[in-house]
C-alpha cells in the first residue's frame, strides 16, 4: 500500500496511484471471495473466516483511506477520485458486513453480503487496468 501514498503532481501520476490502490483493494476482495466460497461449501469454521475477513477489511480500509488522502492534481482527476473512491467504500462496507456476519455465525447474511463481490471485483479490475 505504500505505493499508493503521497502526492500526485500530474494526472498520469494520479492514475498510477489509483491503479495501485485498485490492485491492493482487489486483493482484499479476492480474499473475501475465497472466504465466502469456504463458507458456502461449509469447509471452514466461522472463527477462521472472521479472522480472514478482519484482515481483508483492514487492508481495504487502509487502501481507501490512503487513496482518499491523495490530492488530485487537477479537475480532470476529480471524476476518477470520486468513482474509485465510491468503489473502495463499497468494498470496505461489503467486507465489513461479511466480517460482522461471520462473527455472529450468520452464514446466510455473510453469503448475502458476498453477492456484491463479483461486481466489486469487476469494477476494481477496471481501475487496475488503467493506462499510465
Amino acid at each position: 500500500m505504500a505505493g499508493c501514498a503521497g502526492s500526485a503532481r500530474t494526472a498520469t501520476d494520479y492514475r498510477l496511484k489509483a491503479r495501485n490502490s485498485a490492485k491492493a483493494a482487489l486483493s482484499a476482495v479476492e480474499t473475501s471471495t475465497l472466504a465466502a466460497r469456504l463458507v458456502r461449501e461449509r469447509r471452514a469454521f466461522s472463527t477462521y473466516v472472521s479472522v480472514v475477513l478482519d484482515s481483508a477489511e483492514r487492508d481495504v480500509t487502509a487502501v481507501e483511506s490512503t487513496f482518499s488522502s491523495i490530492q488530485p492534481p487537477g479537475k480532470s482527476s476529480d471524476q476518477l477520485r470520486s468513482a474509485l473512491g465510491n468503489v473502495l467504500n463499497d468494498a470496505a462496507d461489503t467486507i465489513s458486513s461479511m466480517r460482522i456476519a461471520s462473527r455472529r455465525d450468520a452464514r446466510h447474511d455473510l453469503l448475502a453480503a458476498a453477492d456484491k463481490l463479483p461486481k466489486l471485483q469487476s469494477d476494481l479490475q477496471h481501475y487496475s487496468d488503467l493506462p499510465a
